[in-house]
């Protein structure tokens, strides 16, 4: 298991530059890679990072860390209300890691950040498609 203890979203032009503090509650060894997905309030998806981070290998229980991941948004994002759903994945496992609340208590398999674009993402042009 993994806490999530705080975070900060904030979008710069045309990416999200998201900062997660975690703290290991598992033991070395696990395979674990952090996602982040972009949705929309239909619970579409508009972006996807799987960053290298830290080797969840070698982390210890209680060791708290930081990722920090530039999401670039698509061209044709839309402004509005969206959500950064993070959280961390075990391939070996073919599962989500389960995520602690702040109270103790299980927050499920993947935390959800409110954010509001306030500009659309640039649209590409036919142009950029040409050879």
């Amino acid at each position: 298991m993994i806490e999530l203890l705080g975070y900060e979203v904030t979008q710069q032009e045309e990416e999200l530059a998201v900062t997660l503090h975690w703290r290991s509650l598992v033991p070395p060894g696990e395979d674990h890679t952090v996602f982040v997905h972009l949705l929309d309030a239909w619970n579409l998806p508009w972006g996807e990072k799987l960053p290298f981070q830290y080797p969840s290998a070698q982390w210890t229980p209680g060791e708290e860390f930081l990722d920090r991941i530039r999401l670039k948004l698509p061209p044709g994002t839309p402004p509005g209300d969206y959500q950064v759903e993070v959280g961390f994945y075990s391939p070996k496992e073919d599962r989500n890691l389960s995520i602690v609340r702040p109270d103790g208590n299980f927050g499920g398999t993947a935390a959800r950040i409110p954010v509001t674009l306030s500009v659309a993402a640039e649209r590409a042009s036919l142009s950029d498609y040409r050879r």
